[in-house]
Parts: C-alpha cells; sequence; structure tokens
C-alpha cells in the first residue's frame, strides 16, 4: 500500500506513549497493508486503533504481560490492537532459544517476527467483525492466522515467505515447553 496519510490513518489510527511515533508509524503501514488485502477479499472492515505503548503505560492498560501483543473490542465498540514499543528480553530470549535449538539460521529478527505477527491480530479484528469469533479458542486462533496469513500472501509475498520459514523452524526446533512457558510468564515480571 502506499504511504497516503489519510488513507493509513483511516485504517489504522494510531494512539499510544509518548516517545514511540517512529515505530508506531512503521507498524501502521504494515497493518493498513493487510486491512487493505482483507478488504480485498472479504468485504469491507471498520478501521481498527493500533496503540503502541511503553512498558509503564502498559501497566495501566493492558491485562497481559508486557510484549504479548493482542486485540480487543472496546466498550464503545471501537477494536484495538496493542503492541509493545519494544519486546521485553525474557520473550526475545525465548524465541531465540528456538532458532539455537533448530540449528538454523532465522530468515531475519526475532523482533520483525513479532512485529508480524501483529497480523495475527489484525485477523482477530477481522473475525470479529465478520461474526466469526466462537469463543472456541482453537478455532478463534485458527482463523485469526488463517486471515493473517491469506492477507500476508497477497500483500506482501516475501514476508510471508519468511513468515511461513519461522514456523518451520519452530516446528522443528522441539523446544521444551515448559521451559518456554516458564521464561513467558516471568516477563510480567
Amino acid at each position: 500500500m502506499k504511504a497516503d496519510p489519510l488513507e493509513l490513518q483511516r485504517r489504522i489510527p494510531l494512539g499510544g506513549s509518548s516517545g514511540v511515533d517512529v515505530r508506531a508509524h512503521g507498524l501502521r503501514s504494515y497493518l493498513a497493508t493487510l486491512h487493505a488485502a482483507l478488504e480485498t477479499n472479504l468485504s469491507p472492515l471498520e478501521p481498527v486503533r493500533l496503540l503502541v505503548l511503553t512498558k509503564d503505560d502498559w501497566a495501566s492498560a493492558a491485562p497481559y504481560p508486557f510484549g504479548f501483543t493482542f486485540f480487543r473490542r472496546l466498550r464503545d465498540g471501537s477494536g484495538v490492537i496493542f503492541a509493545p514499543d519494544v519486546y521485553p528480553g525474557n520473550l526475545l530470549w525465548v524465541f531465540k532459544a528456538v532458532v539455537v535449538r533448530a540449528g538454523q539460521r532465522a530468515p531475519g529478527t526475532v523482533e520483525e517476527f513479532l512485529d508480524y505477527t501483529l497480523g495475527h491480530e489484525l485477523g482477530h479484528a477481522a473475525a470479529d467483525q465478520l461474526g466469526l469469533r466462537t469463543k472456541v479458542r482453537w478455532l478463534d486462533e485458527f482463523l485469526a492466522t488463517y486471515f493473517y496469513l491469506c492477507a500476508l500472501k497477497s500483500a506482501m509475498p516475501d514476508a510471508y515467505g519468511r513468515v511461513l520459514r519461522w514456523g518451520e523452524i519452530f516446528a522443528s526446533s522441539r523446544i521444551d515447553c515448559a521451559l518456554a512457558d516458564s521464561v513467558i510468564n516471568t516477563a510480567a515480571l
């Protein structure tokens, strides 16, 4: 998608902490590209607000540990994707451990991969807007991932290939899930 500021703001309005403008604008451009691809293949979608928050602001706004992106429909009916200004070290460590365990070369940085997964949160927003949220966790996660990967493949085929490569690495790593869970759960500390 061309970086038309009005179109970006229409699709993905921004909000969040002060001092995160550069990161917020980059993430918005990526999400607006996927939003346009979803609209092309599904139907018109409502805008989805992006909040990029520092750790201090996250604590008062988000119910999940800092760094774990998520989608939420607010009481006023608007959809919001929450993203961190930086990813916490413990979360990065888990993903780097997966790459080491797999003995393979990563197709990019862990931070880049985590930024790509914001598209999954946009997939939740699309499913929600289309009335496809089921409250069955595995099915909701499948639909969000399906919408995300379809939009990514359509709009950004090179990025789609890198995300698939990350999936291959995760599948071959056989990392101890209990270890990953314990490290991820300490991210809130």
